[in-house]
């Protein structure tokens, strides 16, 4: 049974709303830091349906300060006017069908922003996450952020000398999904594959129209992909 259901998130205040979700995160955080010490949870499956309730929660504030809840959105409108806003490699939509996001989060302080983001907007779609990293990067911390938002993790190298290889990269997501024992907050699989090119032919080829494959890391990543 859902945290929350629709119908009461709808009928609560934009201030409810409010605090409705920081409890729901600070609930979130407690039960993510017993598990990286370690510990266990009595309801593994909490952690998800904490997730869902927050985007859910956030959604539905976001239609209300637009003014579209409720209402059917135009989605051509929509995409057209996404396809106007143009910042180059920051969120920014590469492809539409399925949704391709390129993202220059070279830093723990971007990922954090572009793993925020993208629960904001896309808390419950399936997420194909492409990620390669500098080797001079806290590349351990930003390892920590994105297994936790990643339903599928394709692991790679960008052509950069200062890249870090694919290998060693695996070796760290490993380790650090060791460690976490709540399988809801680990990716369903994980993927090393050698270039960035081939990862995103890769991620094309298994994902779903509905899915959305993001790319990510530092920012040497979108070279051969952003033109």
């Amino acid at each position: 049974m859902p945290i929350m259901r629709l119908k009461e998130i709808n009928d609560m205040s934009s201030e409810e709303r409010a605090k409705k979700v920081v409890e729901l995160r600070a609930e979130l955080s407690r039960l993510r830091t017993m598990i990286s010490a370690g510990g266990a949870v009595e309801n593994p499956a909490r952690i998800r349906e904490l997730r869902k309730a927050i985007a859910r929660t956030l959604t539905v504030e976001r239609e209300e300060k637009l003014g579209i809840r409720g209402k059917k959105v135009n989605e051509e409108k929509v995409r057209k006017s996404l396809s106007t806003i143009r910042v180059k490699g920051r969120f920014e939509i590469i492809r539409k069908k399925p949704l391709v996001i390129a993202d220059a989060g070279h830093n723990p302080e971007g990922v954090e922003n572009f793993v925020k983001n993208i629960s904001y907007y896309f808390g419950e779609r399936k997420k194909i996450i492409i990620f390669a990293v500098l080797k001079d990067k806290d590349y351990e911390s930003m390892v920590e952020r994105i297994i936790g938002i990643s339903d599928i993790l394709i692991l790679t190298s960008s052509l950069n000398i200062r890249s870090l290889n694919a290998a060693r990269l695996e070796k760290v997501v490993k380790e650090k999904i060791k460690w976490l024992k709540n399988k809801d907050f680990r990716p369903d699989k994980v993927y090393k594959i050698d270039t960035i090119e081939n990862s995103v032919k890769f991620a094309l080829k298994i994902s779903a129209i509905n899915d959305i494959i993001c790319i990510t890391g530092s920012i040497t990543n979108l070279e051969n992909i952003v033109r």
